[in-house]
This record gives C-alpha cells, structure tokens and sequence, in this order.
C-alpha cells in the first residue's frame, strides 16, 4: 500500500493504512507466473480469492476498486435468487405434504365406505326393522360421506396439479368409478 509491505499484516490493519492515506492510494502486488496447462485450475483459484476479499468489503469499496461483483455471494440479485430458491423449495414442501394429505383423507374415505358396507350386511341379517331401518341409514350415511370426500380429493388434485401446471405425478389413482 503507497510502497508499504503490508506482508504477514491481518486485514483490519491494511484496511487503517488504506484509509489514513491521504490522495490517492496506490496498491501494489506481485505478479504471478503460471503454465498455461495450470491456467484453469488457478484462474478458479484467483476468482475465489476475489470473491473472498469482496465478500468482506462493503460494496461501495468493491465499486471504487473496480472489482466485479456481477457473480459474487453478496450481490443483490444472487440473495434475491437464492430467496426464489428457498421459497420454491418451500412449496414443493408444501404440495408435497398436501398430496400426502390427500392420500391419507382418500384412504379414509375408502375405510367408510368399508364401514357402511359392513353396516348394511349387519341391516340385511337383522330381523328388528327399527334397527334394520337403523343401521341401513347409518351404513348409507357412511357411503355418503365416501362419495363426497373422493369428490374434494379429486377437485383438490385437478386444483393442486392441473391449474398451477405442477410436473409431478398423482401420487395414487382415483377411477370413475369411485365417484
């Protein structure tokens, strides 16, 4: 810095000398020969270094040191990336944990309609027709309840996955015929 080695020197203290220079600051540094088989693997090397001393200094000190901050982890549009990201994540989550929802209510619902079978062969074997009468209501009842739930879940899928265009298959099968 101004002619100064600031070698073995820690970064807050270059930084001092930077700044209680007065005009101009000159920067100096040594050059550094490489093979040009070696090229590749030291301009990744060199970019990381850079992207390293970026990272700590403030934007307005990269600007006025003309280094790049277009592909640097502290630039606006990289965090704004990396948000979308997170919140894409997120709702794949989310629909995943839904489908699963869904999965779960469709296989209650099937074990309703097991329950309003069963209910109905108990109301054809008894003799009583209040209780005949009773349980073939209730076992009604159940099937009922089966039929309008497979109706939501179903009405739910083509929301969740047809509107919003989502690339993921159903994760079980729903037929016509159990509407």
């Amino acid at each position: 810095v101004n002619g100064i080695s600031v070698k073995g020197e820690d970064k807050t203290a270059i930084a001092k000398m930077i700044q209680e220079a007065e005009g101009s600051v000159k920067l100096g540094f040594n050059v550094l020969h490489a093979e040009i088989i070696d090229g590749h693997t030291l301009d990744i090397a060199l970019k990381k270094m850079k992207h390293r001393v970026v990272e700590s200094i403030t934007t307005e000190t990269a600007d006025a040191l003309g280094l790049s901050r277009a592909i640097l982890c502290n630039d606006l549009l990289l965090q704004k990336l990396n948000r979308l990201e997170q919140c894409s994540q997120l709702y794949k989550k989310l629909i995943k944990h839904l489908s699963a929802l869904l999965n779960s209510h469709y296989h209650i619902a099937k074990t309703q309609k097991e329950f309003g079978d069963l209910f109905c062969q108990i109301a054809a074997r008894e003799s009583s027709t209040t209780t005949n009468k009773a349980l073939l209501t209730f076992g009604n009842m159940h099937r009922t309840i089966e039929k309008h739930t497979v109706k939501s879940i179903i009405h739910f899928i083509t929301l969740l996955f047809f509107e919003f265009d989502i690339q993921q298959t159903v994760p079980f099968r729903i037929y016509h015929s159990d509407l």
